[in-house]
């Protein structure tokens, strides 16, 4: 009893000390929790924001488009029911422009807003009757500085800076993949195949022999009567008797069976995003897996028995080949090169997306500052 309580105060002091690391783990993410709090609220508060902002664009445009045509356009901009409702707008735009621009976003969902937004408050303004000085410093003071932000590649969460990493990530993968097996048999160019794992299963049982013991048949004396098979024990009290045994040599011919191999490829694919029949312009990568094939060795369409990790064995049934050849190292190898390079062609792919969204939202910006500064002209 005092033995057993023993072992188990041991194992109840172990799980207590594991406890106590899990505990510590658990107060540590703990205290990480309120950095990762404001970054997700920052991101909520923001995308808010930008829906909003999205949001006064969109009834801007209901406005527009709800004008009774047989209204003159003076007449309807000087209605008070417009006048209010311009007004409205304007309140709400400017305040989440404010409050996005404290939040110093210039992110490429902001850049996307705030080149399409800079028009919409323009001619808010416009509208309302403000004095052209006021508008031309809306567009000098608050939309091309915000503007330029977003195309400052030094400003890490600019869209810029957002295309820039997603660039040299994108080149740190491509990197990691040409060094990986596969990848650097595949070299990342579209239409290029190689070898996965390629195993073998021989069914091979060498010549040999086996010794076997039987007990020895009668000798016969000279008169032809038989010997006595038994003979005393060793020591003299015992008056009992063993039977003598003999060994016989046998021979066994052996089995050359069947030879297999089995092996895989897989093809490299590139082809175009499109969004809704609409090309995309950017391009995906995709890795095809090719049927796995199962030949008999010295088959002309078998990789090169170099290339191929060969079992040899007691192997006279089919699915005992087969389940041999899929445990052996180069199998299970193969498997898990592709695993490894089919993440990382998925990572190429989401840095080739988010270099394309970053690019065409500073495009977006650059056209939105050449067509801000013409605007201006207009004004001064």
């Amino acid at each position: 009893m005092l033995s057993a309580n023993y072992e188990l105060l041991k194992v109840s002091i172990s799980k207590l000390s594991d406890i106590q690391n899990r505990l510590a783990e658990v107060y540590k993410r703990l205290d990480d929790l309120p950095t990762q709090i404001d970054a997700l609220l920052k991101r909520e508060t923001t995308r808010k924001l930008q829906l909003e902002m999205l949001a006064v664009v969109k009834g801007y445009h209901e406005k527009l488009l709800n004008k009774d045509p047989s209204q003159i356009f003076t007449d309807w901009q000087r209605d008070p029911l417009t006048q209010a409702d311009l007004r409205f707008l304007l309140s709400r735009l400017q305040k989440a422009r404010q409050e996005i621009n404290v939040q110093d976003s210039s992110d490429p969902s902001t850049a996307l807003v705030a080149s399409t937004t800079a028009f919409v408050e323009v001619n808010l303004k416009n509208l309302l009757g403000y004095r052209y000085p006021e508008i031309v410093g809306t567009v000098d003071n608050i939309y091309m500085p915000w503007l330029d932000a977003i195309l400052d590649e030094k400003r890490p969460h600019s869209a810029a800076g957002y295309t820039q990493k997603a660039n040299q990530r994108l080149v740190a993968t491509i990197d990691a993949i040409l060094k990986s097996p596969l990848g650097s048999r595949l070299t990342l160019i579209p239409g290029t195949e190689a070898l996965v794992a390629c195993t073998g299963a021989r069914d091979y049982v060498p010549p040999g022999h086996f010794t076997q013991r039987h007990p020895c048949p009668p000798t016969r004396h000279e008169d032809g009567q038989p010997k006595e098979r038994f003979f005393p024990r060793i020591w003299p009290a015992s008056s009992r008797t063993t039977m003598l045994w003999c060994s016989e040599t046998i021979d066994t011919p052996g089995r050359n069976g069947p030879n297999e191999r089995i092996f895989r490829k897989v093809s490299l694919i590139e082809a175009e995003v499109m969004d809704n029949d609409t090309p995309t312009g950017v391009l995906f990568l995709s890795l095809r897996q090719e049927p796995e094939q199962r030949l008999p060795a010295g088959n002309v369409n078998l990789p090169p028995d170099t290339l191929c990790q060969v079992a040899v064995g007691d192997l006279p049934k089919p699915q005992d080949r087969l389940n041999r050849m899929y445990s052996l190292k180069n199998w299970a190898d193969g498997n898990e090169a592709i695993k490894s390079l089919s993440e990382m062609i998925g990572a190429v792919n989401l840095e080739r997306s988010r270099i394309a969204y970053g690019a065409r939202t500073m495009t977006a910006c650059e056209v939105a500052k050449r067509n801000l500064t013409d605007l201006t002209r207009l004004y001064r």
